[in-house]
């Protein structure tokens, strides 16, 4: 990201980060968008039973992996055949305390 977050405008991003899955680590980059939610006084006492805060920080990915690159053997089923291809999305919520 290049621009300062604006509230409620998703902005383009590259998360960087490590992923593991069975003890075996990988980085990875994965494209993605931020969006910085500020939450009005009424919208936040309807969400703070959920946890929000009123500077929370929305986070959505889509990031591919493979079996291979996790130790790990390409399932088989019977007489199909499944694809190395592991594809994750995210969608996390960051709250500020």
């Amino acid at each position: 990201m290049s621009e300062p977050l604006v509230p409620s405008k998703e902005m383009p991003a590259k998360i960087h980060g490590v992923l593991t899955i069975k003890q075996k680590a990988v980085e990875r980059v994965a494209d993605g968008t931020v969006t910085y939610i500020k939450l009005t006084l009424e919208q936040l006492e309807q969400q703070k039973r959920f946890g929000f805060t009123s500077d929370n920080l929305k986070i959505k990915a889509k990031l591919r992996s493979a079996f291979t690159d996790h130790g790990m053997q390409v399932p088989q089923i019977l007489f199909l055949k499944v694809a190395n291809d592991i594809q994750m999305a995210v969608d996390i919520v960051f709250v500020r305390q």
